[in-house]
């Protein structure tokens, strides 16, 4: 999940610039994706030290994968 939501924070102000929003929701959208991002740095250096999996599993799938 924090690879997903580090890749939609960086995408949302490229969004809003590339379909010409007015200026409020672009500034916006740059806060936003700064918050987002400052808030997942300890799981991005996790991910560059290689501590933590860019993509988990969890129990959910494993079970689901032994029912069938």
């Amino acid at each position: 999940i924090s690879v997903g939501s580090m890749l939609g924070a960086l995408l949302l102000p490229l969004l809003a610039l590339a379909l010409h929003s007015p200026l409020p929701p672009t500034v916006m959208a740059f806060a936003v994706s700064a918050l987002i991002l400052a808030k997942h740095i300890p799981n991005l250096k996790r991910l560059l030290k290689g501590r933590e999996l860019f993509f988990k599993h969890g129990p959910h799938l494993e079970n689901r994968e032994k029912k069938q």
